[in-house]
This record gives structure tokens, sequence and C-alpha cells, in this order.
């Protein structure tokens, strides 16, 4: 009986340990995206028709 709740216990840690690294990646997929969001806003021009500033 002690022997089946090791293992139930040791299975839960694995399948923690597996949610951690999904999480993990996730986060890393939403840097990069940030990344490439922050660069495209960077290089965003706003152009006008005409010249001159709005008052």
């Amino acid at each position: 009986m002690a022997a089946a709740s090791v293992r139930e216990s040791e299975a839960q840690a694995e399948s923690q340990a597996q949610a951690v690294q999904s999480v993990a990646a996730a986060v890393e997929q939403a840097r990069a995206a940030l990344g490439l969001a922050r660069k495209q806003a960077g290089d965003t021009q706003v152009r006008s028709p005409m010249k001159g500033a709005v008052k």
C-alpha cells in the first residue's frame, strides 16, 4: 500500500514538472511575440498627405 502511494506521488510530481515546462515554454513564446511587436511598433511610420500640425 505504501509503495502504491509512493508511485502515485511520483507520478503526480512528474505531471507537475511537465506542467511547469509547458508554462515556461508558453512564457518564452509570449516574450518572443512581445519582442516582435515592439520591433514592429518601432518600425512604424505615420504619414500625412498634408504638412503641418493639428492644433
